[in-house]
């Protein structure tokens, strides 16, 4: 056995995410000299629980037979949903790690570093796209590179978050959502703190909210566009005059007057009714008016 092909694996499964549990298993299978293996492993990640199959091989390289890992066969687990991806592993750049997959598959995107098999790495967030899936029946990957327009930390200045106010706490909450974390922040409203978790929406060039219960909050789109031959005041009594302005981190569970739907596709693609939050926050005197914001729906590239 190559001791330090051993060595590298294990870095390369902790550096992953999936700890050291599986290093007395991954050395005794390197030791039988079998063509390739697979270890099996499971985490729970808050309500979340994940298995995983790892699948190794043994291949030749500068002479020397070495072990590869080459990819991991991931479930997800929760009372929502129930979901299976294969993601493979890429040495000549960042791959996905284990919670990573997990909020992949949870429908959230995440922040990565691409290197193709020619050209230069590039920086893109990515996300799993449910409803376009390969022969094996795993999701393809859209992506939004730098070059697609959306600005975390410009996104989150549009929120009135108590950690704007702190650069190590915004470099923490910026770092967490690149991960495709639900991340926790602090929002001030009405001059009072209330807890809301925050995911990236590249997509769309904004964030989701949630309160603490997991229901959505209202959030400002990510582009203003007004309507033709209204200004934006007269614009803004048409909605108030509708019922359709809403305040920033209102419930959005609570409809306007407005019964149009629109279909959302949820991961695992089954389809539900959802309101559309085409709305605007109150005017305040330390604020002019915006007109209203277009949400428009971008085109990721799919990767393999």
């Amino acid at each position: 056995m190559n001791a330090n092909n051993l060595e590298y694996l294990q870095k390369q499964l902790l550096n992953l995410g999936f700890g050291e549990g599986l290093n007395k298993e991954l050395e005794r299978q390197m030791k039988t000299g079998m063509p390739d293996f697979q270890l099996a492993t499971m985490h729970e990640f808050g309500k979340d629980k994940m298995e995983a199959v790892l699948h190794f091989k043994k291949s030749e390289k500068d002479g020397n037979e070495m072990y590869f890992f080459n990819k991991y066969d991931a479930t997800l687990k929760s009372d929502k949903l129930d979901a299976s991806q294969t993601f493979f592993i890429n040495n000549k750049g960042q791959s996905i790690t284990f919670k990573e997959a997990c909020n992949l598959m949870n429908g959230r995107c995440v922040h990565k570093e691409i290197t193709p098999k020619e050209g230069e790495a590039y920086k893109t967030w990515v996300k799993l796209d449910f409803s376009n899936r390969d022969d094996k029946g795993n999701a393809k990957f859209k992506h939004f590179n730098e070059n697609f327009g959306f600005d975390v930390k410009e996104a989150l200045g549009r929120l009135p978050f108590k950690e704007l106010s702190n650069p190590e706490q915004m470099e923490t909450l910026i770092a967490s959502l690149k991960k495709g974390n639900m991340a926790k922040a602090t929002l001030i409203k009405d001059r009072k703190e209330q807890a809301v978790f925050i995911t990236a929406d590249p997509q769309f060039k904004t964030l989701k909210m949630y309160d603490k219960d997991e229901k959505k909050l209202y959030v400002p789109s990510e582009k203003m566009n007004q309507r033709y031959g209204l200004a934006p005041t007269d614009e803004r009594k048409m909605e108030e005059a509708q019922g359709q302005v809403k305040e920033i981190g209102k419930d959005g569970t609570e409809h306007n007057q407005s019964k149009e739907a629109s279909m959302v596709m949820e991961p695992g693609a089954s389809l539900k009714n959802d309101k559309k939050k085409d709305l605007l926050p109150k005017k305040t005197k330390s604020h002019n008016l915006l007109p209203k914001k277009n949400r428009r729906k971008g085109r990721g590239q799919s990767i393999g």
